[in-house]
């Protein structure tokens, strides 16, 4: 019997994976929130395999690198890589029957995913990274879950909705809010935006983008795996 565990890097994407796969009437037992680290991936990873996760999907948002993907695209890599110079290749098979289901209603990309042990945050640092990587997107979890799924012999792959696009940096204020956990603190939040006003207006946008972000992943889920 398959059984797929899914690691996320935010508590609101668990969230809302837990909340489609009830309404589809699946288990929702298979998830784990890694806090954006890819060690912490690596970690749960096992833990779901280890609770009898036959198959990983590593599931969540993710910062665009090539300006053709907008806000609420998916990105399915056919490559992962890491800070190291690691590549993993998730299962092709099986990610492209889920990108032919989800064709017909969402905007999918493939290419590489780079999984970055920082945030990265300022336009600049998008350009560099793409140009050095040839990378679609990046996060901070996939490479792990990837790494821990190679070694144990596990299929896996990668769904990851963009969130803020190549041409926008990321404001300051939201990574502070962030805990370990991968829940938001907003009254950490509000504290840097008292130092930090002029960000106000990217957090706002970026709020906008990320909910967007979240409703495809939430269609994602309700189509199935």
């Amino acid at each position: 019997m398959r059984r797929i565990g899914f690691v996320t890097g935010l508590q609101s994407e668990a969230v809302c994976l837990a909340q489609a796969l009830r309404l589809r009437a699946e288990n929702d037992d298979l998830i784990a929130c890694a806090g954006g680290h890819p060690g912490r991936a690596y970690v749960e990873a096992g833990k779901l395999i280890a609770c009898g996760a036959t198959h990983l999907i590593s599931f969540g948002i993710g910062g665009a690198l090539d300006p053709e993907i907008r806000p609420g695209d998916i990105v399915m890599p056919s490559f992962v890589t890491n800070t190291q110079n690691e590549s993993y290749a998730p299962d092709l098979e099986w990610r492209d029957k889920l990108r032919n289901r989800y064709a017909a209603t969402l905007t999918t990309h493939t290419n590489t995913l780079f999984t970055s042990e920082k945030a990265i945050t300022t336009i600049t640092e998008k350009k560099s990274l793409r140009q050095r990587t040839n990378a679609s997107m990046v996060d901070m979890e996939s490479a792990g879950l990837a790494a821990k799924a190679t070694s144990e012999n596990i299929p896996f792959i990668v769904i990851r909705a963009a969130a803020d696009p190549a041409e926008r940096p990321l404001p300051k204020s939201a990574l502070i809010g962030i805990n370990p956990n991968g829940k938001t603190q907003p009254t950490v939040v509000l504290s840097k935006l008292f130092i930090r006003p002029w960000e106000l207006p990217g957090l706002i946008r970026l709020g906008k983008d990320s909910a967007k972000a979240l409703k495809t992943l939430r269609r994602v889920a309700l189509l199935g795996f």
